[in-house]
């Protein structure tokens, strides 16, 4: 698989632990969690796919 795929499955999956995660603690407030998963979301890809582009050829 290329690294792309690879950044966006692990980003996907951060994404959702930690939405289910904000969705706990705030008791269910869906703009604020969504903003909070979107941005866990695109830190984790971009991380994700730097380390790989500069690990794996």
């Amino acid at each position: 698989m290329s690294s792309i795929v690879v950044a966006l499955f692990l980003a996907i999956g951060a994404s959702g632990w930690v939405y289910s995660k904000i969705t706990r603690r705030t008791g269910g407030n869906t703009g604020s969690d969504i903003t909070v998963v979107a941005v866990v979301g695109l830190i984790v890809f971009f991380v994700t796919w730097t380390l790989l582009n500069s690990f794996v050829d």
